[in-house]
């Protein structure tokens, strides 16, 4: 087996972020996230997104007050060992995997649906998907194999380039109407379905730490991580409230009103046919179809990172990741294929987006929940020089977290399916690299 080459400190504090950027995957979350929002919710959407980011601030927290007792990539697990142990901290990174293999295996079916809403006639057959899931693949393995600082300057421009076209219809709906930033007032039942709201926002963070995999990488790894973090969380934060507000100001001056928000299969395809004209729709879908193709490059770079990490071999994470390409098309290509054949096999690629996303979701909600209580146990046992008065934020957002957890294994039925699945899937994974691997338990052991 090739083993991991000496690592390059060449990546810089944006670049370093940029990983977790591309798998938060901006342009993508203000394209479909607003319509998975419960239609119960009243609230503003930039006012769920507010609260969401908050949530999501307490796991941030825990994992940048945690990093001062580890360093080195997987960090973000390797923190879980110190504080928790050897058990925990192994189920933490191989949850951790598993999310990243999630999101590997739903973004290209994210690619496909909103393909199939730009170029129809392109993929409506399983011959046509097929071509469209080769075509994204083939440059995905292009790109995984690169030096890690051409990767992220990819994901930088091809993610950066969306944003500014975001930007730029966020301003034409400024020009033509004000914002709403009025929250509604709250409904009898409000608090519930606000809650309900801000678990769909909460997921739209989701792999934020993923820029921690990269540690080997980075010139300064002691400033940058912290650093990476903060902006990966508050600068998508910043832009979500403001987007969506505009977002909602927007289709609050066209008919059907928020409606028509929660139906639309492209939420800025559709503002920008009417504030900016016809070729902003396609255009817009376009931005889709790339932010998705670099959240899935992003999913694939972790994963490639994290399983590097978790093995006592430490492979070569750029040729772990070139394997992962192949096997996501085998699989995702597996799937059109049999489609017909195995009804219980979703239809739809956005359909098969929901399946894995939702394993990967619940399985990033376990390592959270991980990291949290070990940030907790670190206060109370005095590992951390800080007052335990600040237990307050790991315990706030363990319990928002087993609210989320409840309520993605219960929402809709059927999705508890998947999400057990990833449960399962994760406990069996940390079975076996538990026993072929014995991880660390202090940290000298980790130096």
């Amino acid at each position: 087996m090739a083993a991991t080459p000496a690592p390059t400190r060449d990546l810089s504090l944006i670049e370093i972020a940029a990983l977790s950027i591309a798998l938060i995957g901006p342009s993508l979350v203000l394209a479909a996230n607003a319509q998975a929002i419960p239609a119960g919710v009243t609230q503003p959407i930039w006012l769920i997104f507010l609260v969401g980011l908050v949530g999501i601030a307490t796991v941030g927290h825990a994992f940048i007050r945690l990093l001062p007792l580890t360093d080195g990539p997987g960090s973000a697990y390797r923190a879980v060992q110190v504080t928790l142990g050897a058990a925990p901290g192994r189920l933490a990174g191989v949850a951790l995997l598993g999310a990243y293999l999630g999101f590997s295996l739903a973004t290209p079916a994210a690619i496909l649906s909103f393909a199939a809403s730009v170029f129809p006639a392109a993929v409506e057959t399983a011959v046509g998907k097929l071509i469209c899931l080769s075509l994204a693949m083939g440059a995905a393995a292009l790109i995984v194999t690169r030096p890690n600082a051409t990767i992220m300057r990819t994901l930088l421009l091809v993610e950066g380039g969306g944003i500014v076209l975001i930007l730029v219809l966020g301003a034409a709906i400024g020009l033509r109407g004000e914002a709403a930033l009025t929250p509604s007032p709250l409904p009898a039942a409000g608090t519930s379905h606000l809650l309900d709201g801000v678990v769909v926002a909460f997921f739209s963070w989701a792999g934020f730490e993923s820029c921690m995999t990269l540690a080997d990488s980075s010139r300064n790894p002691a400033r940058d991580m912290p650093r990476a973090l903060i902006i990966s969380i508050l600068g998508s934060g910043l832009f979500f409230v403001a987007m969506f507000a505009a977002i909602e100001s927007g289709f609050a001056h066209l008919p059907g009103g928020r409606s028509a928000l929660a139906s639309s299969a492209n939420a800025l395809s559709d503002l920008g046919a009417a504030y900016l004209g016809p070729w902003a729709a396609r255009g817009f879908g376009v931005v889709a179809i790339c932010s998705a193709f670099a959240c899935a490059i992003a999913a694939i770079t972790a994963s490639g990172a994290m399983w590097s990490s978790l093995t006592a071999t430490r492979r070569d994470p750029h040729r772990m990741a070139l394997k992962l390409v192949i096997a996501v098309w085998a699989l995702e290509s597996l799937l059109i294929l049999a489609q017909p054949l195995v009804p219980a096999i979703p239809a739809s690629p956005i359909a098969l987006y929901g399946l894995f996303g939702s394993s990967g979701a619940v399985c990033i909600m376990l390592a959270y929940l991980l990291v949290l209580s070990g940030f907790a146990v670190a206060l109370a046992r005095r590992h951390l020089s800080l007052p335990r008065a600040e237990i307050i934020v790991p315990i706030c957002g363990i319990a928002f977290l087993l609210f989320a957890l409840a309520s993605t294994v219960s929402f809709a039925g059927d999705a508890a399916l998947p999400s057990w699945l990833a449960l399962l899937f994760s406990g069996l994974c940390f079975a076996g690299l538990s026993l072929r691997n014995p991880a660390p338990t202090t940290l000298q052991e980790l130096s």
